[in-house]
């Protein structure tokens, strides 16, 4: 370890959005073993916005669009071509092509520890719908147990943080103030990657008008694909703002900072939402919510037999009756509002 103590350490995540902010944690980890390291965060140019406020970060390199391993590796090998170290939280075709190009180019660090990616057993019959999936860790506990391989010690967890810069917290609570989004706020986020993963846009609606008649205000936030998803709810719910418009990726956690509360399904916007800690409730349909630590938070998972059933989410369901998007009711994410310590009651549903 005291090699790397002034040294260069190589962090390489391209993406998504949610898995590069669960890495904050474990690298403050890092910071704190490290203090006088330089930590250099490798990913993809639209994530650099969300990069820049995981405040233990030195520097960020984007592999820039249709560049290939072998220039990124080049271009990392003369902006840093004493690094000590390399640590590879995405084990994927592009992270493993980076890596090896390094060492072609004989630019490898010396120590390179690797992100373990779930029990690949599983695999499988999980992707075929055979069997459904069940975390035995978080994933932030996996980035952890890298961050400790590499400096040989046990560290502290800690929790996934983003640090929102002052004029970027002034802009957003402007932009709020403008949309007549001033007092208690309630975001909601209905978008999803996958189609399995989006709550009925109904439900959403259905909360934001119990909300609306119990004085919150509501914002819809969403990227560009998803305005449609924020047009329904407004459609439904006048009172609601579409924030569609304004919630770019850079002022997105601005914004979420401001509310008093975000209700997301697994998505993007969950982990952001918890980063920068606001009261969260993530809704999950077709998969675990034990990948997430939500201490502070609520997790309302689908409880249908085959539920959960993917790692990440699908574009169809499997067995065609999609049923774990119905399973969840609003009255349930209301309770968690208003009753947070009450049991949710045995809701099994039979869906063959």
């Amino acid at each position: 370890m005291d090699s790397l103590s002034k040294g260069t350490v190589l962090v390489v995540r391209f993406g998504a959005l949610g898995d590069l902010v669960l890495t904050s944690g474990s690298l403050n980890s890092l910071r704190n073993a490290l203090p006088h390291a330089q930590i250099v965060l490798v990913t993809k140019p639209s994530l650099r916005p969300i990069a820049e406020m995981i405040s233990v970060i030195d520097d960020v390199v984007t592999l820039e669009l249709g560049e290939s391993a072998l220039s990124l590796a080049q271009r990392l090998s003369k902006l840093y071509p004493n690094a000590e170290a390399l640590i590879d939280f995405h084990n994927n075709l592009r992270s493993r092509a980076l890596r090896i190009a390094l060492s072609l180019i004989d630019a490898a660090p010396r120590f390179t520890v690797v992100w373990k990616k779930r029990d690949s057993t599983w695999q499988l019959p999980v992707r075929l719908g055979i069997t459904r999936y069940h975390a035995t860790q978080t994933i932030t506990s996996r980035y952890h147990q890298c961050i400790e391989k590499l400096v040989g010690i046990q560290l502290a967890h800690k929790e996934p943080r983003l640090l929102v810069p002052q004029p970027l917290a002034q802009e957003a609570a402007k932009n709020l103030a403008e949309e007549g989004l001033s007092g208690r706020l309630a975001l909601l986020s209905p978008g999803a990657r996958w189609p399995t993963k989006r709550w009925p846009i109904e439900n959403f609606a259905t909360v934001a008008k119990f909300l609306v008649d119990a004085g919150w205000r509501i914002g819809v936030i969403g990227d560009q694909s998803e305005q449609g998803l924020a047009k329904r709810i407004v459609q439904e719910v006048p009172a609601a703002v579409d924030l569609t418009e304004i919630a770019s990726l850079a002022m997105l956690p601005a914004i979420l900072a401001q509310a008093d509360l975000a209700i997301t399904n697994d998505s993007g916007p969950l982990h952001i939402s918890m980063a920068v800690e606001t009261k969260t409730i993530g809704i999950f349909t077709c998969t675990d919510p034990g990948n997430f630590d939500f201490a502070g938070h609520h997790a309302i998972a689908a409880r249908v037999p085959c539920a959960p059933c993917h790692y990440y989410g699908r574009q169809r369901c499997p067995r065609g009756h999609a049923c774990c998007l119905t399973n969840i009711t609003p009255d349930e994410v209301l309770a968690q509002i208003y009753n947070p310590l009450s049991a949710r009651a045995d809701t099994s549903t039979t869906c063959e």
